[in-house]
């Protein structure tokens, strides 16, 4: 170090580097001087996690997050069907029926009514969640996550359009720049 004092350095953007207007000195933005961390980038520059690359992740996570908001109107819808047709009952036991198939009937017919609506709100939520954290670059593993639950075929209403913005993500999500970039 040159001895400048640190307001002698001029801090770089994109780089995140500094040089000594003095000396001309490069310095790497982890390098102390002045008896401290001078170079630490800002809380809010820090917290984006390195320009470029989150904004790669944020235009996947936005889809992400449309594809979980139709996912969550077509589920509310759908699952208000199932109440309806849950109100009318399991369809009615064949003349010589065994008890136990009968009761078999009925458990597969109200878990079939109630697991679906209930897996389909997980998912939505999984994809949601993903999608913000993919937007605001804070957490890697929900981001995969949200990715791969818009790309699941069943209980997921938004397949169609889910499969390709999910195959999207994790295109960017692998990219090693915007991997690091997450916290």
């Amino acid at each position: 170090m040159c001895g400048s004092p640190s307001s002698q350095f001029k801090r770089s953007q994109k780089t995140g580097r500094a040089k000594c207007s003095t000396c001309g000195e490069i310095m790497e933005p982890d390098d102390d001087f002045a008896g401290g961390s001078a170079m630490e980038a800002p809380r809010s520059s820090r917290r984006s996690g390195g320009g470029r690359a989150t904004d790669r992740a944020k235009n996947p996570g936005i889809a992400l997050l449309v594809v979980g908001g139709l996912s969550a109107l077509i589920s509310l819808g759908y699952s208000g069907l199932t109440i309806v047709g849950a109100m009318q009952g399991p369809p009615p036991e064949r003349p010589g029926m065994p008890a136990a198939e009968a009761a078999g009937q009925k458990f597969g017919f109200y878990a079939a009514a109630f697991g679906i609506p209930i897996g389909t709100f997980v998912l939505t939520g999984t994809i949601l969640m993903g999608g913000y954290q993919m937007l605001n670059a804070q957490s890697w593993t929900w981001s995969l996550m949200g990715a791969l639950a818009a790309m699941v075929p069943c209980c997921n209403f938004t397949f169609l359009i889910g499969f390709p913005i999910g195959i999207w993500a994790l295109v960017v999500l692998f990219d090693p720049q915007v991997k690091t970039a997450f916290r």
